[in-house]
């Protein structure tokens, strides 16, 4: 099995809360004897750097890509396996992890339905979703095969409704639109880092 681990980043800075959490994945991908790489691209376009590393994961025949924020940590390092065994029970191309916004309140990086994210506790374990922030996500890389490009870009709706949405919003809507299934897989601690952990 071949992983590519995605980090955009806008000015090569990692958080290093969430280095040591990638580190630790590296370690447990040696002892599994999986081979794992780990991709940083740098530009101003969050979604040009998450389609740069889409297509690397194609090109270099990769099984799985986890996009990974530099601002989000996991606190079990061996996550990324117990969910690529559920994305293969349940017959889902897309897991997402959920983690909360950088908001006081508890407010969720997902949208059970419609355009409103989640607020409040988290459901059990796995569950599906409209859509789930790409901060933290796995595809299976025969998804991306089968979708078309770009696969991340943000949509103006100025003119249908207010705002826009983001490349998570669009790559989800792309694969529900390719009966491709996605997921939320509550069963991991994940840290989104401001002035504090929000978690």
């Amino acid at each position: 099995m071949k992983i590519l681990i995605a980090t955009p980043v806008y000015n090569n800075q990692l958080d290093s809360r969430m280095v040591s959490s990638v580190l630790k994945v590296i370690t447990e991908c040696a002892k599994r004897n999986v081979s794992l790489d780990w991709d940083r691209p740098c530009s101003p376009i969050l979604s040009y750097n998450r389609n740069v590393s889409a297509q690397r994961a194609i090109d270099e025949d990769f099984d799985w890509l986890l996009f990974w924020d530099a601002d989000t940590t996991v606190d079990d390092p061996v996550f990324a396996f117990k969910a690529i065994e559920l994305g293969y029970g349940l017959n889902a191309g897309v897991i997402g992890f959920p983690c909360r916004l950088k908001v006081p309140e508890k407010r969720w990086n997902f949208c059970i339905e419609g355009n409103k994210n989640h607020e409040g506790e988290l459901p059990e374990n796995q569950f599906p979703v409209h859509v789930i922030g790409t901060g933290l996500m796995l595809i299976n890389v025969k998804v991306l095969k089968t979708l078309p490009t770009p696969w991340f870009h943000i949509q103006d709706t100025y003119h249908d409704k207010p705002g826009f949405y983001p490349e998570d919003w669009t790559f989800c809507e792309l694969a529900h639109k390719h009966d491709i299934k996605v997921i939320a897989d509550s069963r991991f601690h994940v840290g989104h880092w401001g002035t504090h952990c929000y978690g």
